[in-house]
């Protein structure tokens, strides 16, 4: 009674915490993080899923749903950085033990701070002298170096000795980083899709990864992970493993757009997926953009080897044409590549007639790219497969001005640029400037424009005025209009003011935004979503802002 009294209290105790530290009381539902996994180095299975620590976290696999995921509940109270190298869930109190870089943690999955196991033998404990994490009846029981260190799975206090106890009765959890993890042999498995070695996997482009870690369910599933973030999937008395994707192939997004069909078209930091670890390195292996399905929690990739023209896929920006084609702005040039049909498609650069290579957005008026570079707009016929205006900013004597954005509404092409803010008419080719303002972001909202400095403005171009909607914006990188809302990306935190009565709320690392870096941000219907260095986060925010 006293023990469920105290548990009861904490947990009371906790929420109110966090209500004044947070902005809300979230349900898990609220938040969603799409994001690798990276290396998997530890599984554990607890009432209804299987839990793994990687790389960047905790993952979890739902039994009844068959989906693996980032978990937020879990992962909340963890640096962002952590990387999980024990994973533990222990039946008999019902909480979750982690074992990273920084020391030993556990929580109640229902809280949202993990707890810190401390004692004068650990205090300074080397990672590598640790060879496995279990449990037994109430107790934790971490092997150290040659000794074992006991836990009470309640309180987290040091236990000096439980008695005897049997060995073989420990439930262990499985790590990379334990002995018995030289034990996997996967010779007797086959895929269809990948080739399966004595320890190693191999995609059709000749990619290799190695599997290191290995771990059996109640059920006798299987459960294997890899060095490069796949998880294999078999059972107990079979020969076949499925190799599941999960998450896009880099934490750092930079840009996407979806389809009616709900696929998500991720790109990644060029440099960040060169980093991911691939042994047998082939030239034209990599994936450089990932495609999700929301509907069936799917993953997909598009691969250099299937474009052999491209020699440099760092992408700066996409763009869905009406749902028939995706426009991708790479450092060399564009890609135009059919939603129906993504083996084929068509490229062309500054041989072809761009004004230069590196693309820095993409617009479209019915069949037609306008490509924007940092010396102009080009145009470019999907229908016809040509480059035909190099520039259109030239017959205005205005090349070379310095783009920074741009915006299609009917048929009027908006730019921002260093000379200021200019409408096209598309059909009459009528160009008029319409402020002198410098916006490095626009939007089209309301019949205005939107125009981001150092302040919010509104440009007002059919009746030649523009004012000031936030007069300071602290710095803001971006910025979304939602309703009589708007969203100010911080770069390290966001920013939601009402426009119409001025409150404003601050999201940071108390919300989730842990040692985070905002790129971009984006409307979901009821959701916002925010491209991060660690992967995409998506907020259920109109349950709290009407």
């Amino acid at each position: 009674m006293p023990l469920s009294f105290s548990i009861k209290f904490f947990y009371v105790f906790t929420l109110i915490t966090f209500s004044l530290s947070q902005n809300f009381i979230y349900d898990s539902d609220d938040w969603l993080i799409l994001k690798s996994p990276g290396e998997i180095y530890s599984i554990s299975e607890g009432p209804f899923n299987v839990y793994f620590g990687t790389e960047n976290g905790v993952f979890r696999y739902n039994k009844f749903d068959n989906l693996i995921e980032y978990d937020y509940k879990i992962n909340q109270g963890l640096d962002a950085r952590s990387s999980v190298y024990y994973i533990h869930y222990d039946n008999f109190s019902d909480q979750m033990w982690l074992i990273t870089q920084d020391g030993i943690f556990y929580k109640n999955p229902l809280f949202n701070e993990y707890q810190q196991v401390v004692h004068h033998s650990i205090d300074s404990y080397n990672l590598s002298s640790i060879s496995a994490l279990g449990s037994i009846n109430k107790y934790i029981i971490i092997q150290y170096m040659s000794s074992y260190i006991f836990i009470d799975s309640f309180s987290g206090t040091i236990i000096k000795d439980i008695g005897n106890f049997d060995i073989n009765n420990v439930s262990w959890s499985s790590s990379s980083f334990s002995h018995n993890s030289s034990d996997i042999d996967l010779s007797s498995y086959y895929s269809e899709e990948w080739l399966i070695g004595f320890r190693d996997i191999t995609d059709k482009y000749g990619s290799t990864e190695s599997v290191i870690v290995g771990f059996e369910d109640r059920d006798l599933n299987l459960w294997y992970g890899t060095n490069n973030g796949h998880i294999l999937k078999g059972f107990k008395y079979s020969n076949k493993l499925s190799v599941l994707d999960i998450g896009p192939i880099s934490n750092v997004i930079t840009s996407v757009v979806d389809d009616h069909n709900q696929n998500w078209y991720i790109a990644t930091d060029g440099q960040s997926y060169r980093n991911r670890r691939y042994f047998n390195y082939n030239k034209n292996s990599k994936p450089f953009l990932s495609v999700w399905n929301e509907y069936n929690d799917k993953w997909t990739y598009l691969n250099e080897g299937d474009f052999s023209e491209l020699s440099n896929v760092i992408i700066n920006c996409l763009h869905n044409v009406d749902d028939d084609f995706l426009a991708i702005g790479t450092m060399e040039g564009v890609v135009v590549v059919p939603l129906h049909q993504l083996n084929q498609y068509r490229y062309f650069n500054k041989r072809d007639g761009l004004s230069e290579n590196i693309v820095i957005d993409i617009e479209h008026h019915n069949q037609n790219l306008f490509i924007m570079t940092q010396k102009g707009i080009s145009t470019y016929s999907i229908m016809n497969d040509i480059v035909f205006e190099k520039n259109i900013l030239e017959d205005y004597g205005l090349q070379d001005i310095d783009m920074l954005d741009m915006t299609i509404v009917d048929s009027n092409l908006f730019f921002s640029s260093r000379a200021g803010l200019f409408v096209i008419n598309l059909i009459s080719r009528e160009l008029k400037k319409i402020s002198d303002n410098i916006f490095f972001k626009i939007t089209f909202h309301n019949e205005v424009i939107l125009g981001l400095n150092e302040s919010l403005w509104t440009v007002d171009y059919l009746r030649n005025s523009e004012k000031v909607v936030v007069f300071r914006t602290d710095g803001a990188r971006d910025f979304l209009i939602s309703g009589n809302y708007v969203w100010l990306n911080l770069v390290s935190k966001v920013k939601l003011i009402n426009l119409n009565s001025n409150e404003s709320w601050v999201y940071n690392h108390n919300d989730g935004f842990l040692d985070t870096q905002i790129f971009d941000l984006g409307n979901d219907g009821d959701w916002v979503y925010f491209l991060t260095n660690q992967g995409i986060i998506f907020y259920n925010w109109r349950r709290y802002h009407n």
